[in-house]
C-alpha cells in the first residue's frame, strides 16, 4: 500500500467529520464520508457543496470569523449550528489548520457532532436553575409562614405555583373538628364557594389525614384505593366542589406558628396545623 493509500484509509476511517474546502470559494473540495454522513449527504454529494449552505443563518457570522482567524494562522473553537439535508438542526465543534491543497489556499477541518452533550449540558442547567428557583420560592414560603406578625395564606400558594403548576390548591387551618380553608386558587366556582369547612369525624379520621405529617399522594382520585376513597368520603356536601374536573390529589401537612388574633375572624391556636391540598388536571 503506497503512502498516498495509508493516508486515504486514515482519513475515511476517522469518525469525526473531515473537510477541506476552498478558503476563497468556501466549496468542500475533500472530505471523509463521516462528514457528509453527519449532514446527510453521501461523500461524492458532499464535496462539492459550499459550507455556508451548511451552516445555520444564526452562525454564519462564526463561521465567518473562524475562516479569518484559521486563515491568519490563530486558533479557534467555535460552536456553531450546522443544518442537515432534512433541514434539522444540530450543534458542532469546528477546529482547523490552513493549508495549499492542489495549489490553492484551504482549510483542513475537523467537525464534530456535539448535539447531545450540549443538549445534557443545558438539561443540566435547567435542572440547576429549577432548583435555584424552587430553594428560593421555598425559602420565601418558609419566611411567609415563619412571620410572627401575618400569615398570608393566598401569598403561600402564589408562590407554590413556582414550584408545582396546579390547576387547584387550597390551604386549610385545623381548627377543632374541622379544617377550614383559609386560601383557594382555582377555577372561577371553587373560588367562590371559599369560605368553607370541611369536618372531621373523629379522632381516626384526623390520624388518616396527617398520616404522620406525611404527604398522601392520590393518582387518581376517582380509583378504588383506600386513599382515594377516604378522599372522597371526606369531601361530601359543600367540599365536593374540590373534586369537580380534579385527576390527581396531594395533601400536603405544615405547621406553622399562632397568628395573631386580630388578623383572623377565629383566632388560630399556638402549633396550628395547615393541610395544603394541590389538584391537577387529568
Amino acid at each position: 500500500m503506497s503512502r498516498e493509500q495509508r493516508f486515504r484509509s486514515i482519513f475515511e476511517a476517522v469518525s469525526d467529520g473531515l473537510v477541506v474546502h476552498d478558503a476563497e470559494t468556501g466549496r468542500v473540495v475533500e472530505a471523509n464520508p463521516a462528514a457528509g454522513a453527519m449532514h446527510g449527504y453521501a461523500r461524492e454529494e458532499f464535496v462539492g457543496l459550499c459550507l455556508t449552505a451548511l451552516v445555520h443563518p444564526d452562525s454564519q457570522s462564526l463561521f465567518r470569523e473562524y475562516v479569518q482567524v484559521v486563515q491568519s494562522g490563530g486558533a479557534l473553537q467555535p460552536l456553531m449550528v450546522h443544518v442537515r439535508r432534512d433541514g434539522s438542526p444540530f450543534y458542532v465543534e469546528w477546529r482547523g489548520t490552513a493549508f495549499t491543497y492542489q495549489g490553492r489556499p484551504c482549510l483542513l477541518s475537523v467537525v464534530r457532532d456535539v448535539s447531545e452533550r450540549v443538549q445534557s449540558e443545558r438539561m443540566l442547567q435547567e435542572r440547576v436553575e429549577t432548583r435555584t428557583r424552587e430553594q428560593r420560592t421555598l425559602l420565601e414560603i418558609s419566611q411567609t409562614l415563619a412571620s410572627a406578625l401575618e400569615l398570608q395564606p393566598a401569598l403561600i400558594l402564589d408562590q407554590l405555583r413556582v414550584i408545582v403548576e396546579y390547576t387547584h390548591a387550597t390551604l386549610f387551618a385545623l381548627e377543632d373538628s374541622a379544617l377550614v380553608a383559609l386560601a383557594v386558587r382555582g377555577p372561577q366556582q371553587l373560588e367562590q364557594a371559599a369560605p368553607f369547612r370541611v369536618r372531621l369525624g373523629g379522632p381516626e379520621t384526623l390520624a388518616a389525614l396527617f398520616n404522620g405529617h406525611r404527604p398522601i399522594r392520590i393518582v387518581d382520585v376517582r380509583g378504588a384505593d383506600a386513599a382515594a376513597q377516604f378522599l372522597r368520603s371526606l369531601l361530601q356536601d359543600q367540599a365536593a366542589v374540590l373534586l369537580e374536573g380534579v385527576q390527581s390529589w396531594m395533601w400536603v401537612p405544615l405547621a406553622v406558628k399562632a397568628a395573631s388574633s386580630a388578623v383572623w375572624a377565629s383566632p388560630m391556636r399556638s402549633g396550628t396545623t395547615l393541610r395544603l391540598i394541590m389538584q391537577t388536571w387529568p
